[in-house]
């Protein structure tokens, strides 16, 4: 049987990139972001340093942790994809 205590320090997040694919994750208060951005990129197939990660509009950096932005069972996280260039 699991521990109420450990289960109670897990959370379901999400990951969802501009194109909206969505990437659910579960993990720890003091799993670091960087871990996240790392995973999710595995994912969809994107270099790592080319993606923006944003919780409620501010830019999230990969050394926070889920209890330091004070993230919630469900919620989501964006994810974009950094451009350089655009000029003619």
């Amino acid at each position: 049987m699991s521990d109420p205590a450990q289960a109670a320090n897990v959370l379901n997040i999400r990951v969802r990139s501009q194109q909206g694919e969505e990437v659910l994750f579960k993990i720890k208060q003091h799993t670091q972001m960087e871990k996240v951005i790392k995973a999710f990129s595995d994912k969809v197939g994107i270099e790592p340093a080319s993606l923006r990660l944003t919780f409620d509009g501010e830019r999230v950096t990969g050394d926070q942790t889920a209890a330091d932005l004070e993230l919630a069972d469900g919620d989501v996280l964006d994810v974009m994809e950094f451009q350089i260039g655009g000029g003619l």
